[in-house]
């Protein structure tokens, strides 16, 4: 599909010019801007900046598994996606019913987010967290070593 091989281009280089794209896959200049044009304009596209944490100064990644009942669903996701470590935040359909991903300078400001921000929370009935020794992938995109 043509679709799916620009957006592999563009994963690879995300300022690609359409000339470029359209000489790696056979096709025409301008059929290369009608596709991309189109995919971004549906939002199949969408750039975004990655930013690798750890050149910030953010060594330590967490994804942490929330249990609380569901009528505190809305009050813990509003806390969380407004707080500034968060990077990823979901509702699940297993035993723990949000995911979140989340960035800290240390152990200690980790430590502080658990007990005090997520600690002030009542309806918080179990948190499991994970540290993130390395991360191999991101954005489908294998992790340079």
């Amino acid at each position: 599909m043509l679709g799916r091989d620009i957006a592999s281009l563009l994963r690879t280089d995300a300022r690609l010019a359409f000339a470029a794209i359209a000489r790696a896959l056979d096709i025409t200049e301008s059929r290369a801007r009608r596709t991309a044009t189109a995919m971004f304009a549906s939002g199949l596209l969408r750039p975004r900046v990655e930013v690798e944490p750890q050149r910030l100064g953010y060594d330590v990644e967490v994804v942490l598994s929330i249990r609380c009942p569901p009528h505190a669903v809305g009050q813990l996701t509003s806390v969380l996606v407004d707080h500034p470590a968060t990077r990823f935040l979901a509702l699940t359909g297993g035993e723990a019913i949000i995911t979140y991903g989340g960035v800290f300078r240390d152990e200690q400001q980790l430590g502080l987010f658990l007990v005090d921000d997520l600690g002030e929370i009542r309806d918080v009935a179990a948190v499991e967290c994970s540290v993130q020794l390395d991360v191999l992938k991101r954005y489908w995109a294998v992790r340079p070593r």
